[in-house]
């Protein structure tokens, strides 16, 4: 069985394989697939991530939640944590942590715990299976996140408020059995893709 490293490494490959014009198209897919989701209509918070490299374009799924009048908020690296702060225009986005852009850390404007907000929390990583498990890319920070923002809540409130959705290509999507989880890695509710979603109703 290959690590998470061998795996991680194999498939980002891929990812970097596809053209710009392919990602782009891909892209638009997922986002018409994101904003017409349940979860990311009811939603009071949208979690979202400034896109890096090779990974899912988010821009129009943050211009669709500003249209519809929703908080939405984007992480930036802390150490070993990660916070999220609000965005209202790309432009509050700078070049940070491995160059990824970032909010500047402004107090006012963290997302605050806890709350009783419905929350999306759209997010990125290398390697899904159908299962909803995911490899990120190393650091663990969405998985030290959703920890700490499940555990602000009680636990029936955690379950009705917070929904995870992860963003792929159809390149990310492995076989069930590949990625191997510890029990500090989250799963996510639903995986969307370029051709279909992949929800925890098919689990």
């Amino acid at each position: 069985m290959k690590t998470k490293q061998e795996l991680r490494k194999e498939i980002l490959q891929k990812r970097d394989s596809l053209t710009p014009e392919e990602r782009s198209e891909k892209s638009k897919r997922i986002t018409e697939r994101v904003v017409v989701h349940e979860n990311f209509r009811e939603a009071d918070v949208i979690l979202l991530f400034s896109s890096y490299k090779s990974e899912v374009d988010t821009t129009g799924i943050f211009a669709v939640a500003r249209r519809d009048g929703k908080d939405v908020y984007y992480p930036r690296v802390q150490g070993e944590e990660m916070e999220f702060y609000k965005v209202e225009s790309e432009m509050d986005l700078l070049e940070g942590y491995r160059g990824i852009r970032e909010p500047a850390a402004d107090s006012h404007k963290r997302f605050a715990l806890p709350t009783d907000k419905k929350i999306c929390v759209i997010m990125p990583g290398a390697v899904f299976d159908e299962a909803g498990n995911r490899i990120g890319y190393g650091g663990g920070y969405y998985d030290k996140f959703i920890e700490k923002l499940e555990t602000s809540m009680r636990k029936e409130v955690a379950k009705r408020n917070i929904y995870k959705i992860a963003l792929a290509f159809g390149c990310q999507i492995v076989e069930v059995g590949l990625i191997s989880n510890e029990v500090y890695d989250k799963k996510v509710d639903d995986i969307i893709t370029e051709d279909c979603k992949i929800s925890k109703l098919y689990r």
